[in-house]
This record gives C-alpha cells, structure tokens and sequence, in this order.
C-alpha cells in the first residue's frame, strides 16, 4: 500500500474478497517497504504504515471494521500454548514484535461485515485458553480436561445474538479448539474473511526491537538466521555478493539434475 496510490483502493479490494469467499480466503496488506535509496520528499509523500491503513478500513467500509477489531500477531500465543496442552506437543509460537503485523477475521451477513470481535470476546478466550494450557500438563486425562473445559466454558465468550446466523459460531471454536484437525481449521476459514496487515522495516524506520523479535528470516549458505527485515536493509548485497553465481555456471551444475 502507498499512500497517494493505491491507498483509495483498500475498502474496494476488501469488498471484492467479500464477494469471493468461495476462492478468496483473506486479503494481506502490506504498507510500502522503502528498501532501495529515496529522498525524503517523496518518502514522506508515500510512506504508509498500519494506523493508515486501519484509517482507510474504517472510512472505506463505512466503520462495519473498525481499528479495534485487528489484534497484532503475537496475542495468539496463548493458543499455541492450549495447543501443546491439546496436542501433547510443540506448536508454533508467532512471538514477534506486537508492532509487525495484526489481523482480524470477518464474516459477511447480507451484505454486511460482522467482525469476530463483534460476537466474541476475544481478549477474555485468549486469556482462558492461556490460563487452561497452565493448568494443566501433557497427559491423557489432562487433555480430556482441557476438552471439558473448553466445551463447557465457550459459551460465556460468545454473544449468540449479535453473531452471524449463518454460521453454528459456538460449534466452529469448539470444534476448532477440541480437534484441530486440517478439516476442522480448513471449515473454520471457509467461513469466514482473514484480514491482515504486515509492514516490513526498511532503512528510514528500522527498530532494532522489532529486529530481536522477528519471525521471518532469511537462512544464508553459510548457514546464519537473519530477519527479514535487516537482511533486506542491511544484509542483503553483501550475502548476494559472496554467494551469487552466473546463471550459466549454475545450469551447469545442475545439468544432472
């Protein structure tokens, strides 16, 4: 997204998702990156960054999504935690800098979106769910209780009357909590409209904070972990410098290939 651009275009590009949920299962935006040199006239007539975008949901959807119904990346940890619980072992944890990313998902009920935040209390399950996944430990009959727990506590999270009525919410998260299957997830989406915002660092606006906590990375041939974000900045030319090869040279190495 650049300011100036194609920054009108959002609520259309959202709406046009809305139309195609059958094939489109989430729209990702991602504010202008200034990797290369610019000058300062024109990086500051360009630059884009989340809370713009958040102000051109809001106005571009005529405040149905709102600002306060995106959560950044990393409040989903708790239930990477429940799912370990679950699971009996290691999920993914997205652990990185609240300030990278967030996202939201959304429903469309004639005609109109109904944010999940609108029908769940969301901050109070992602706090639940972290408080069961402390509670209890890895064996059977703890995740028989973790079950039990979810199916007869989700309720209090869930506002019936203001969610979608084309949707069974209540069986959804609970199937989506209790199984977590491929199916199970896969049937949770289908329903429903992710949206997500992920603004990557460039030279002008690097946080060295952000860097420490990054979940993206770029891994070398000399076998370093570099976040995307510096790699891009700062290490970028230097790693294609000293491993890059000729695209000849290459085909010729792998010609038995």
């Amino acid at each position: 997204m650049i300011r100036g651009v194609n920054d009108d275009q959002i609520g259309d590009i959202i709406r046009f998702a809305s139309e195609n949920l059958d094939v489109v299962k989430g729209v990702n935006m991602q504010p202008v990156s200034f990797a290369g040199r610019i000058n300062q006239e024109d990086r500051g007539k360009w630059r884009f960054t989340i809370p713009d975008a958040f102000r051109c949901i809001e106005e571009q959807t005529d405040y149905e999504i709102t600002r306060d119904d995106f959560y950044p990346v990393p409040c989903v940890v708790p239930i990477s935690y429940f799912g370990e619980v679950k699971k009996g072992e290691p999920q993914v944890k997205f652990t990185m800098h609240p300030h990278c990313g967030a996202g939201t998902y959304v429903y469309v009920e004639n005609g109109r979106y109904v944010p999940i935040t609108r029908f769940i209390d969301v901050e109070g399950l992602i706090e639940y769910l972290g408080e069961v996944a402390e509670k209890y430990d890895h064996t059977t009959i703890n995740k028989l209780h973790v079950s039990a727990a979810i199916v007869s506590h989700i309720t209090r999270f869930i506002d019936i009357e203001k969610a979608p009525k084309s949707v069974d919410v209540k069986k959804l998260l609970i199937n989506a909590l209790t199984k977590g299957t491929e199916d199970v997830i896969k049937e949770f989406h289908r329903k429903t409209m992710f949206l997500g915002i992920m603004h990557f660092q460039d030279l002008y606006n690097i946080d060295l904070n952000r860097v420490q906590r990054c979940g993206i990375h770029y891994a070398t041939p000399d076998g370093r972990m570099i976040p995307f974000c510096s790699y891009n900045t700062l290490h970028r030319e230097d790693v294609e410098r000293r491993f890059s090869v000729p695209l000849d040279e290459w085909e010729r190495s792998h010609d038995d290939q």
